[in-house]
């Protein structure tokens, strides 16, 4: 069975530290976590403690740590039963790529493992998931690579570079 603490390195790492890009619907974030969409989250008095914080900064403290992976872990983590999941490999590729497409992951799994797409992972999906006998890290691969290359034509183009080095290097870690 996948567990989270292994995966998590790799999706924080993605996530990076604090930002605040103006004409960012998410406001200023830390570790991918927005305050506009999470104004209560318990580690936003820890970060205010630390500025000025300088563009992508990590802050070394082991509270805010522990909460960054209390939020992934239950917003993220438990809403794809990661830790039902057999492969380390694809719970670590499919729980990044939900980090970054939610319930467009989801579908995107659900059509590789032949149940229906409705965007929520159930105990279904995940069983067909684990029964799944093809290779599904390269399915989740190229499907990720073809959800992406989809929503740049619709307004997105200036972000599918970053999107891709991000599937692709993940990949390239979990196929090895």
């Amino acid at each position: 069975m996948a567990e989270f603490l292994s995966a998590q390195p790799y999706v924080i790492k993605n996530e990076g530290g604090y930002c605040e890009v103006p004409g960012d619907k998410g406001g200023e974030t830390y570790s991918g976590i927005a305050h506009n969409y999470y104004p209560n989250w318990p580690g936003w008095p820890i970060i205010e403690g630390h500025k000025p914080l300088a563009y992508n900064e990590i802050i070394e403290d082991t509270e805010l740590t522990s909460l960054v992976n209390q939020f992934y872990k239950k917003q993220f983590w438990d809403t794809i039963l990661g830790d039902g999941i057999d492969s380390q490999a694809v719970a670590t590729y499919l729980y990044d790529f939900y980090v970054n497409a939610m319930h467009n992951a989801v579908k995107c799994t659900q059509r590789i493992v032949g149940v229906t797409p409705d965007g929520s992972f159930g105990s279904g999906t995940l069983a067909a998931l684990n029964a799944y006998k093809g290779d599904l890290l390269q399915e989740l691969h190229k499907a990720r690579c073809d959800y992406y290359t989809a929503i740049a034509q619709n307004g997105s183009a200036k972000f599918l570079t970053g999107w891709l080095n991000r599937a692709n290097d993940l990949y390239a870690k979990m196929a090895a």
